[in-house]
């Protein structure tokens, strides 16, 4: 129901709202030596942005506006970060590439579904495509939260018994790429 350059301003401030989400989550991501950081943070953010999206009156602009701009902010963050994440913790000539690769693949298929979600039908209120994209959300932090345990475990793992490679040679060292016993994944 907005005229065309309503529709246009509004559009490019949830692309600066992206965007500053993009310089702010990195900025944090670096303070905080781990993407999974940034990437746990933009997903409480995009959460936030849902539920108020879902919990406030459809006929409440500021309150519909400030959730957009709450998952604008935040949401495109982990798209961004999760294939850095994966790269960082492979190594070798090959899987950091396939990682990238499979990492965002998977992650291009969500603005497709959402597609299918939020469906005029469901004008003002989008409770289905919300509910989803706040469920997806929630699915990613848990993921990442596992992952981030299980990474940090095997980093203490490998602390606490490293593996002797004295008898390997150097062509066998470096084949074993990430399982090289002085390699640590990155939290």
């Amino acid at each position: 129901g907005y005229s065309t350059q309503t529709a246009q301003l509004l559009t490019a401030l949830t692309n600066f709202m992206a965007f500053s989400g993009m310089a702010s989550i990195a900025y944090i991501a670096k303070m905080a030596r781990g993407s999974s950081n940034a990437i746990a943070l933009s997903n409480v953010v995009t959460m936030v942005g849902f539920l108020l999206a879902l919990l406030a009156p459809s006929n409440s602009a500021a309150a519909q506006l400030t959730a957009l701009f709450l998952f604008s902010f935040a949401s495109p963050q982990p798209a961004a970060h999760g294939p850095a994440w994966e790269m960082a913790n492979q190594q070798g000539s090959t899987k950091p590439a396939m990682a990238a690769a499979i990492t965002s693949a998977f992650g291009g298929l969500g603005p497709l579904a959402t597609a299918f979600v939020y469906r005029d039908r469901d004008s003002p209120a989008f409770v289905l495509g919300h509910t989803v994209c706040l469920s997806m959300t929630v699915t990613c932090l848990l993921a990442t939260a596992l992952l981030r345990w299980m990474l940090s475990s095997e980093n203490d793992r490998r602390d606490r018994d490293p593996a002797d490679i004295s008898g390997l040679t150097m062509e066998q060292v470096q084949d074993l790429a990430d399982n090289h016993p002085d390699f640590r994944y990155k939290i």
